[in-house]
């Protein structure tokens, strides 16, 4: 009975430890890219609704079938690569995508309540969303099928 007790108060001091210890997370670079695959024009402006402002620094045209878009979040510790990242690697929580200044289409990640708008596989802040290539590093292509997605607006986008 003794052994027994012995037993168990390793085997719970053992846990003990095993669930008290923490480690430390390596710090990584993570890089999103987005990738104009199309023949358009497209212009992408980023938003940050909680500043009601255009975020200079990440919008850009990407002229040309080829053009890239690349944001890397620097030194951040984290367990997995979920939902939020694009969003902090391009400075905002929505963008307006324009085609040939034809047709626009409107991607939104809600931060406070974790949602995507809309929901579907083609929502740019959603990191599950981005192709995986090496490393840390995940690609977004914009393709034809969002431009016969996109809403009309005449000619008139801006």
């Amino acid at each position: 009975m003794r052994n027994i007790k012995s037993i168990m108060l390793n085997t719970l001091f053992s846990c003990s430890l095993l669930f008290s210890c923490t480690t430390e997370l390596a710090p990584i670079d993570v890089t999103y890219t987005v990738e104009n695959t199309t023949d358009l024009e497209i212009n992408i402006r980023f938003y940050n609704k909680l500043n009601k402002s255009l975020v200079s620094e990440t919008s850009t045209n990407l002229e040309y079938k080829g053009a890239q878009l690349s944001e890397t979040i620097y030194d951040i510790r984290i367990k997995d690569k979920s939902n939020g990242l694009p969003t902090s690697a391009f400075k905002a929580d929505s963008v307006v995508i324009i085609f040939n200044k034809q047709r626009f289409y409107t991607c939104i990640y809600n931060t406070s309540l974790k949602e995507f708008h809309p929901s579907t596989s083609r929502n740019i802040f959603n990191h599950d969303n981005y192709d995986h290539l090496e490393g840390d590093h995940y690609f977004f292509k914009i393709i034809q099928e969002d431009y016969n997605k996109a809403q009309d607006c005449n000619g008139n986008c801006k």
